[in-house]
């Protein structure tokens, strides 16, 4: 028998196999040992809903783009 993959938003569940999703792995650092997470599955609209959409944004743009924007 073959597989079924089911990929689904940890936020809203919904269906995004095939389709464009973001997945973020957790490592957690203590005393200096590290333990990974379990990755987390996040649909476009979920992702824009937490705060590393706003921390990623800037990314590949020059210092000097940002000082202009402000």
């Amino acid at each position: 028998m073959g597989k079924e993959i089911k990929v689904t938003c940890d936020d809203c569940g919904t269906y995004v196999f095939g389709k464009k999703y973001f997945t973020l792995n957790i490592q957690k650092v203590i005393h200096g040992k590290q333990q990974m997470h379990p990755a987390v599955y996040l649909c476009p609209n979920c992702f824009r809903e937490t705060i590393l959409a706003l921390l990623l944004c800037y990314i590949g743009e020059t210092s000097e783009e940002v000082k202009n924007e402000t």
